[in-house]
C-alpha cells in the first residue's frame, strides 16, 4: 500500500483499540474534527479501495501470533477454527449484508499457545456474502465452498507464517462430518 493508505490504516486501527465505554458499540473517535458519518465514510472508502488487500490487513496481527509464539515454551501452537452466524435482520434488502444467510457465514483461525490456552491472534478470517467471500487468505475459499472447505487455504498458508512451531489443527466436533 502507498504512504497515504498505510497511514489510513494506522489511523483506523487507532479508533479501534479503546471504546469510550466498556459497553460502547463499534469505535471510539479519535480527537480531531471528524464526525461518526465522517469516519464511517472513510473506513468505506479506505476498505473498497482495490489497493487495499485483507491479507496485508492481517499481517500486523499474523507478526503477532509469531512474538507470541517465540516467547512461548512450548514446541506447539494451536490454530482453533470456528464458525458463525452474522444476522443483520435490520439491513435493507439491497444490502449485502442482509444477504448473509448461511448457516456459516464467517469462519475465523486463532492462534492459542499450547503451554498455558491463552489466545495469541487471530490469523485467519473469512467472511460470506452474496457476492463473494472476504478473505485474509491469499487464495481465499469461494462462495460456493462448503465451510469445511474453507479450512484448506488456511491450513496450506501456515506454513509461510514463519510461527516457528508445530501447529495442531483444532476444529470443533462439526469437523467430523
Amino acid at each position: 500500500m502507498d504512504r497515504r493508505l498505510q497511514r489510513r490504516y494506522v489511523h483506523l486501527v487507532r479508533a479501534h483499540m479503546s471504546a469510550s465505554t466498556r459497553c460502547a458499540a463499534g469505535p471510539a473517535l479519535l480527537p480531531g474534527k471528524n464526525h461518526a458519518a465522517a469516519a464511517t465514510q472513510a473506513a468505506w472508502r479506505f476498505f473498497n479501495n482495490e489497493r487495499v488487500e485483507l491479507s496485508a490487513l492481517a499481517e500486523p496481527l499474523r507478526q503477532a501470533g509469531r512474538e507470541a509464539c517465540g516467547q512461548s515454551p512450548s514446541d506447539l501452537v494451536l490454530l482453533t477454527h470456528d464458525w458463525g452466524k452474522i444476522d443483520y435482520k435490520h439491513h435493507s434488502a439491497k444490502s449485502d449484508l442482509r444477504q448473509l444467510t448461511d448457516e456459516h457465514d464467517m469462519s475465523t483461525a486463532l492462534l492459542v499457545d499450547a503451554h498455558d490456552g491463552s489466545p495469541l491472534a487471530l490469523m485467519q478470517i473469512h467472511v460470506k456474502t452474496a457476492r463473494r467471500v472476504h478473505s485474509t487468505a491469499i487464495k481465499r475459499p469461494t462462495k460456493d465452498s462448503y465451510h469445511l472447505d474453507q479450512l484448506q487455504p488456511t491450513m496450506d498458508e501456515v506454513v509461510d507464517w514463519d510461527l516457528h512451531r508445530e501447529v495442531v489443527h483444532v476444529i470443533d466436533r462439526e469437523g467430523d462430518s
